[in-house]
């Protein structure tokens, strides 16, 4: 039997969505309670400070719910509880159980981080919060309900669009086009890789084609909807590369489970496209 051909399935695609999107969620939630003291009165997101971005009325009844739930301790706890929920999500999703209420609950609980880090976060938070918001959304219509297969085209939807963005963006900048915004990148103190950055200087040719590679990946993965479903696979190995190459060099772990944890709901796009 082709693999593909399993992602047919609604229930299997669900499945293996979630297996690999709570793993990368339990290792997210290790990596906040390892960074504890950020989130400290003297912190760079402590509530103290953080609670300043929002437009309260007086008395309002948001102020304090949020002023409870977001405290240093509170919000700790949330995190040790979004840690075993996650890791909870995963094993129920290897014996085949799909739970609409931890779904929600998972949700909700990374829902907490939007609002104690005002500063904005990545990519990688932003493709969790959709992915779980379409799966309790067809969960809770159960995942042989049309509401689920429609949940999934949306999930492959928003990965395409990110994609072609992201790759976009680089397109029509000189820095990408010129292959200096590598060198500026690994560079860095956040995402920079000394050995790979000594590599990229020392090789200009390494540079333009990383430069280019990644840009025409990027705004190109759509076409992946005109190939039959086999080669699918394909596009989704170099996908992974990529994912596992920034994890490594960049330290962009959450992108690689998350992005990764997209790739099921596109497998089954594909085979709904295709009429398989």
């Amino acid at each position: 039997m082709n693999p593909y051909l399993a992602f047919k399935n609604i229930a299997f695609t669900y499945q293996v969505t979630l297996c690999i999107l709570s793993m990368g969620l339990f290792i997210a939630a290790l990596e906040d309670l390892k960074s504890w003291s950020i989130f400290k009165p003297t912190g760079l997101l402590s509530w103290k400070v953080a609670k300043l971005s929002f437009k309260w009325r007086q008395k309002d009844l948001r102020q304090r719910f949020f002023n409870l739930v977001l405290q240093d301790d509170v919000f700790k706890c949330s995190i040790y509880l979004r840690a075993f929920s996650s890791l909870l999500l995963f094993i129920i999703s290897l014996l085949n159980i799909i739970s609409p209420t931890l779904i929600c609950s998972v949700f909700f609980l990374n829902l907490l981080m939007n609002f104690r880090t005002p500063y904005g976060l990545d990519g990688s938070y932003q493709m969790t919060l959709v992915i779980l918001f379409a799966l309790s959304l067809g969960s809770l219509f159960g995942v042989d309900s049309p509401v689920s297969s429609m949940c999934l085209l949306f999930i492959a939807g928003e990965l395409l669009t990110s994609y072609f963005i992201a790759g976009f963006n680089k397109l029509i900048s000189p820095m990408w086009r010129t292959s200096s915004a590598l060198n500026g990148i690994f560079s860095t103190r956040n995402y920079g890789h000394g050995f790979f950055f000594q590599l990229i200087t020392r090789t200009q040719l390494l540079t333009t084609f990383l430069s280019w590679f990644v840009f025409l990946f990027e705004m190109l993965f759509f076409t992946v909807l005109f190939f039959h479903p086999m080669y699918t696979i394909l596009f989704f190995t170099i996908g992974l590369l990529f994912h596992v190459f920034n994890a490594i060099f960049m330290g962009l772990n959450n992108f690689l489970f998350t992005f990764s944890a997209a790739y099921p709901a596109l497998f089954y796009c594909v085979n709904y496209i295709h009429g398989i």
